[in-house]
C-alpha cells in the first residue's frame, strides 16, 4: 500500500462530489469515468479519494456513537 498522497482543491472536491452523483456505484467503469471529471487524476487516485472519505466519515460516525453515551453516564471511559 503506498503512502503516496494526492491534493485535492476544493473544486477538484465539488467535480468529484458531482461525478459521483452522475455515475452511481453499479456504473461500469464508474472510477475511470469520474476520473474524467477529475483532470489530472487517475482512476485509482479518485478511488482512493473515495476510499478515504467513506473512512473518514465512518470513522466520525463511531465517534459520535461513543461520545453520546459517555455524556450521558452510560459508558465510563478508562485509559
Amino acid at each position: 500500500m503506498s503512502s503516496h498522497f494526492t491534493y485535492w482543491s476544493r473544486q477538484e472536491d465539488k467535480q468529484f462530489e458531482q461525478a459521483l452523483v452522475l455515475f452511481p456505484e453499479k456504473t461500469p467503469n464508474r472510477w475511470e469515468k469520474i476520473s474524467s471529471y477529475a483532470p489530472g487524476k487517475s482512476w485509482h487516485e479518485v478511488r482512493k479519494h473515495y476510499e478515504d472519505l467513506v473512512h473518514d466519515v465512518l470513522k466520525e460516525e463511531l465517534v459520535e456513537a461513543v461520545k453520546v453515551p459517555i455524556q450521558m453516564g452510560l459508558l465510563e471511559w478508562s485509559k
